[in-house]
């Protein structure tokens, strides 16, 4: 469906969800609060967790599906 679901493991419940893919999320990486998402639509989608409305940047460059994620560490 292109969202993400943050979960509260200790009361399993949802407690965010991120959209803006327009098709399945095939990898996620984490770095402190932000989530960058890789979906089959192409995009990468920054999200930052912090944030109570949406707040992404988008990279729209890709020819097929994202299937890897990784911050760097520099």
């Amino acid at each position: 469906m292109g969202e993400i679901d943050i979960f509260d493991t200790h009361r399993k419940k949802i407690v965010r969800t991120f959209d803006g893919h327009l098709s399945r999320v095939g990898s996620l990486a984490w770095n402190d609060n932000i989530i960058a998402s890789g979906s089959r639509d192409r995009a990468i989608l920054l999200s930052d967790i912090r944030c109570k409305r949406p707040s992404q940047i988008k990279f729209i460059s890709h020819k097929q599906e994202i299937c890897g994620l990784k911050w760097s560490f520099d």
